[in-house]
């Protein structure tokens, strides 16, 4: 009866320095948790860490003394020490356990990022041949298995594998894409009332056809599966120009816009195989680059003609911001590389009460 209520109380102990260690700073040295005060941890200096405590103020362990500590700050940080070859013998490190399961990650940051697997031992991932180790463990699924050239020697990447392997999660690898694209559409340019006096044009809206040119970069959302940020820029020229006529008077207008759009669109992709549609909406901001404005006007008096010439009908419109959104749909062709058929409309609007709308079909590439 008395072993069992040892027993009882070892679990307990153990228990409560498990929810200690969880709740804040603590640092496990041999079979002692210390734990209620300030630790401290340099990366750069991954042999060694600093306890304070109010009894004897600070104490420097190495890894040799502390098999594990622990700090409260970005949610909870866990280190472990584990032998590492240095210099043609062993030294212990402290290692930072990013991903937690059957299958464990490391991070050693000195310097030069280094990341360690573990499961019953501790693997160490190379950065030429790390993603021979990552094959290996991917037979549970087939989209990984030949996807596996997309994981990448980066924290958010290696993290995200490790987290889909336990639990056993199958699915297409995202990965940062970067290329550009090529879209054909139409613009409309909407003209505030009392730009010039008289002007027919005022309130209405105008419309030209034209290529935009763009390049883009998309980074994944690793906590978020599907959800990425897609990061882009791009270049358009239109030529809009109108003739209006009236009983007395007869207008001809040309308005010249050269624009550089930017943009930062959340995106959602969906999680099919070699064919992925998509939905993107998001904020976009385009500047206007020299717009240039002709404006000839004939009025009719009786028998009398006479001839107004202007290249500054309006104040020119400089920034223009809004909304973009759309989809599309990717067709990988290899692994990481795909063809992408998108449609994306604008939606903008500027100070001078100008009006900039869009719609272009365009065909995209990442490389």
């Amino acid at each position: 009866m008395k072993r069992c209520s040892l027993l009882a109380m070892i679990i307990a102990a153990f228990s409560l320095a498990q929810l200690q260690a969880q709740s804040g700073d603590y640092v496990i040295r041999g079979d002692t948790l210390l734990s209620g005060e300030k630790v401290r941890y340099d990366p750069l200096r991954p042999t060694e860490v600093a306890f304070r405590s109010r009894k004897k103020g600070q104490q420097i362990f190495s890894a040799d003394e502390v098999s594990e500590f622990g700090l409260k700050e970005d949610g909870g940080r866990v280190f472990r020490s584990f032998p590492l070859a240095n210099g043609g013998q062993y030294q212990r490190f402290f290692l930072e356990r990013l991903e937690t399961g059957e299958l464990e990650l490391y991070h050693l940051a000195s310097g030069h990022d280094r990341f360690y697997l573990f499961s019953d031992t501790l693997i160490p991932l190379d950065p030429v041949t790390f993603q021979h180790i990552i094959q290996l463990r991917t037979s549970y699924c087939p989209e990984l298995k030949q996807q596996y050239q997309l994981i990448h020697y980066t924290k958010a990447s290696l993290t995200y594998f490790v987290r889909a392997f336990n639990r056993k999660k199958c699915g297409n690898v995202p990965f940062v894409q970067f290329g550009g694209g090529v879209g054909y559409g139409q613009q409309e340019l909407q003209l505030p009332a009392g730009i010039f006096p008289e002007i027919l044009a005022a309130g209405r809206s105008l419309t030209a056809t034209n290529l935009d040119l763009s390049l883009f970069i998309d980074q994944p959302i690793w906590k978020l599966p599907g959800l990425s940020l897609t990061n882009s820029i791009g270049f358009s020229q239109s030529l809009f120009a109108a003739e209006l006529l009236s009983p007395r008077i007869n207008q001809d207008i040309q308005i010249k816009l050269s624009n550089i759009q930017w943009s930062l669109t959340p995106r959602y992709t969906f999680d099919l195989r070699s064919v992925r549609p998509y939905l993107l909406a998001g904020g976009a901001v385009s500047y206007t680059i020299d717009p240039e404005t002709k404006f000839l006007q004939a009025t009719i008096d009786g028998s009398t003609v006479s001839i107004d010439y202007s290249d500054q009908l309006v104040p020119q419109p400089g920034i223009f911001y809004g909304f973009q959104y759309g989809g599309g749909i990717q067709l990988f062709y290899h692994f990481g590389h795909y063809l992408a058929l998108e449609y994306s409309g604008n939606r903008l609007s500027s100070k001078e009460k100008y009006g900039l709308n869009a719609n272009y079909l365009k065909i995209k590439v990442n490389l």
